[in-house]
């Protein structure tokens, strides 16, 4: 064999080996997340405790499970949500809770690119809950339930936000959520130094919300949510970072 054609030969090899072994694509990496684990927080209101909340978050296949029992004001409720890995966009949502204290509601939503759709057990129909003007991508955050707000920090994170739209299901309301980077907080005795916060501004035709969520900006879990308006306090009590 010539020199020149043991040249060819060596890179055409040379090609052929880099085309298997380069990636047929880029795989995103999972979004910085709370991890794993059984967290627990203490609900108050005007320094009394008012309800607490277990919740579970779990790495099932493609999705983030979690799982939440909260009870509040003697009231329990519970939610069962999965969450993209990599965008952190909710998938499905499922929560059961109260009307009265003989009937009981549950409720799922079926997310869409402009929103989500809400069906009723046992009732025919749906609600559609549209993104608000201006937002791109909605979460669930429903009244004193910590799923909505334990992932806040890391979607807003994932996904570079500025403004959202928030979901209630259990109130049937949409908030046109802005962050409010000028906020002026002080750091609640019981929050770690090392902790960051941030801080949404949250209005609807039926009301206004201000709350402030302090978090590890490590490992992106939440130590306590604030609502000072409605003077309700939110506290991690159980949970590793």
């Amino acid at each position: 064999m010539s020199a020149s054609t043991m040249a060819r030969c060596a890179a055409f090899l040379s090609a052929l080996a880099c085309s298997l072994t380069a990636p047929l694509g880029a795989v995103a990496a999972p979004a910085a997340a709370p991890p794993d684990n059984t967290y627990a927080f203490s609900v108050a209101r005007n320094g009394q405790k008012v309800g607490a909340s277990t919740l579970t978050v779990k790495r099932v296949g493609a999705s983030i499970a979690i799982h939440e029992i909260e009870t509040f004001t003697g009231v329990t409720d519970t939610v069962d949500e999965a969450l993209d890995p990599e965008t952190l966009l909710p998938g499905s949502y499922t929560s059961s809770f109260p009307l009265t204290a003989e009937v009981g509601i549950t409720a799922h939503l079926a997310f869409y690119s402009g929103g989500a759709r809400e069906t009723v057990d046992g009732t025919t129909g749906e609600t559609d809950f549209k993104l608000e003007s201006g937002t791109s991508h909605l979460v669930v955050i429903d009244g004193a339930m910590m799923s909505g707000f334990f992932f806040l920090p890391a979607q807003i994170k994932a996904l570079s936000l500025t403004a959202f739209t928030a979901l209630a299901p259990s109130r049937a309301d949409t908030y046109d959520c802005q962050l409010d980077a000028t906020a002026s907080t002080t750091r609640p005795p019981a929050v770690p130094q090392a902790d960051v916060s941030v801080t949404v501004d949250g209005t609807s035709p039926t009301g206004n919300v201000q709350f402030v969520e302090w978090y590890d900006p490590r490992s992106m879990i939440v130590d306590e949510v604030d609502v000072p308006a409605n003077q309700v306090t939110i506290a991690l009590t159980r949970g590793t970072h």
